[in-house]
């Protein structure tokens, strides 16, 4: 379904919508806002990502991770 067809659809049922349903499609909304991460962590992945691209051969797999994070333990 395309995008304009679902808008078109949401504000119909939202029109037509009892407070159950309103309140349901409120909440759905505001919880996917507050899972939207915060500019400085986007900043932060950014730095990170940028290190990353400049020197790939610094970086460990999950495996070296893993086996540090038991050696400690």
């Amino acid at each position: 379904m395309q995008t304009t067809t679902l808008r078109e659809e949401l504000h119909h049922y939202i029109d037509q919508a009892d407070d159950r349903l309103l309140k349901l499609i409120y909440g759905m909304m505001k919880a996917d806002q507050s899972a939207q991460v915060p500019d400085f962590h986007q900043e932060i992945i950014r730095e990170r990502l940028n290190k990353h691209q400049a020197n790939p051969d610094e970086a460990l797999s999950w495996r070296q991770v893993r086996d540090r994070i038991q050696q400690r333990g």
